[in-house]
């Protein structure tokens, strides 16, 4: 059983085509990457309830999982880093998995940056550093207070049909 579970892709968590959460355990973490997180926060619960799987929100809620999202997307574009995420993510991981001090996985992800991006400049490097900054705050990664309804969760007629459609677009099989 994992401490800490992440997934970057929201569609996983859409669709269940894959169980994303299957092995964290009771009182663990999951962290998602989502569009979902940059909405007001009274929108992004309901967004949250239309958009997952009933099978996660009732997972987060029975397990009592700590559950946190951000949308790593929105905030590389904000930094003239478009679709790099893996910064912002890893800063997410280390945030909340406390694997190690949050202040050392800092410090060695931000000279990780200089070694691998001096070659391109130090607006680069620096663009990197404040996007690593910002990745953590609480404005962006969001702590999300499971409601109990979600230990009811299930699956309505309309999502079904979306399920299955989706299910047959991603089938890999």
């Amino acid at each position: 059983q994992a401490d800490f579970v992440a997934c970057h892709n929201e569609t996983y968590a859409e669709a269940n085509k894959f169980d994303v959460l299957r092995f964290v355990k009771p009182g663990g973490t999951f962290f998602l990457n989502t569009k979902i997180a940059s909405l007001s926060p009274e929108k992004r619960l309901k967004a949250l309830e239309e958009k997952l799987s009933p099978n996660i929100l009732k997972t987060l809620a029975l397990r009592k999982i700590k559950f946190y999202v951000t949308d790593a997307g929105s905030l590389a574009r904000a930094y003239g880093l478009k679709g790099k995420i893996n910064m912002i993510c890893m800063a997410a991981f280390f945030r909340l998995a406390g694997v190690i001090p949050f202040d050392e996985a800092m410090s060695l992800l931000k000279e990780s940056i200089s070694k691998t991006y001096s070659y391109r400049g130090e607006d680069v490097v620096r663009k990197n550093h404040e996007l690593l900054d910002a990745a953590c705050s609480q404005e962006r990664l969001i702590a999300i207070d499971v409601p109990s309804r979600w230990k009811r969760a299930r699956v309505t007629e309309q999502r079904r049909a979306y399920l299955n459609r989706h299910i047959a677009l991603i089938d890999d099989d």
